[in-house]
């Protein structure tokens, strides 16, 4: 840590103490999925700038209050999503006739991936992946899915996985009128890509990359938590709370 001019870390039981230090403006937060919004809201109340890994919220609820605490601790509270941040995302053709979004991303697990398969820490497939199809759709179209179906496989047995999550997840829906279809697996081939297919049959694909570096500069330069970023938590909070309601259907919890 002192290469990087780090002098001092905690435990994670002293994890609070970290918040409690005056000299931290800004804080990453890499948790587990089920404790991001908890120590999201706990870093604004301590007066910190708050970069947290996606998704944001598990719930609509927790959406809410994420977005009052940031507006109310006048904090800057950033998801990290870099992809729209990329050229690839910033020189999208006009979108006139696009009919279909299809979106696929899915890597081979390993046992490095363990925690995502703990449902109680927001394991499965679609929250580790499939939240950026969600996000995307959302931010390029801003309007709500309306999801259609959605079908998830469980992990197979030679997984010897603890809890029942979605290895694998398809949402199909729609929105503002364009078909939308996200993918997301953790038992299929490495797959980052967007195709986007329009009425004159053309089809503009994107190969989703992540800009760490724009990301951290638009962090370090915002003033405020942007207000289109809190709309967008919610709509992808709502998606996200539909799609793992009916995977706890389909995986009789």
């Amino acid at each position: 840590m002192i290469e990087f001019g780090i002098h001092g870390g905690f435990s994670w039981s002293e994890a609070q103490r970290l918040l409690d230090l005056p000299n931290i403006d800004a804080i990453y937060i890499p948790l587990p999925n089920a404790m991001h919004a908890e120590w999201t809201i706990r870093a604004l109340e301590a007066g910190k700038h708050v970069l947290c890994e996606k998704p944001l919220t598990l719930a609509v609820a927790e959406a809410d209050r994420v977005a009052a605490t940031a507006l109310a601790s006048n904090r800057v509270l950033m998801e990290n999503f870099s992809y729209h941040l990329t050229p690839a995302y910033l020189d999208l053709p006009f979108l006139d006739g696009l009919q279909s979004i299809d979106i696929h991303q899915s890597f081979f697990a390993t046992e490095d991936h363990h925690l995502r398969y703990i449902r109680e820490l927001g394991g499965g497939s679609f929250l580790d992946v499939g939240c950026y199809g969600v996000d995307f759709v959302h931010r390029l179209l801003d309007s709500q899915i309306e999801i259609a179906d959605v079908v998830a496989c469980p992990p197979a047995p030679a997984r010897q996985a603890a809890d029942f999550i979605d290895e694998t997840c398809v949402l199909r829906g729609r929105a503002a009128g364009i078909a939308i279809s996200i993918t997301s697996s953790f038992a299929q081939a490495q797959r980052q890509d967007y195709t986007l297919r329009f009425a004159n049959r053309e089809q503009h694909q994107i190969v989703r990359t992540a800009n760490l570096g724009a990301l951290l500069d638009a962090f370090a330069a915002a003033s405020q938590t942007d207000l289109a970023d809190i709309l967008r938590w919610r709509r992808n909070a709502s998606v996200i709370e539909q799609v793992q309601s009916r995977i706890a259907e389909q995986m009789q919890y």
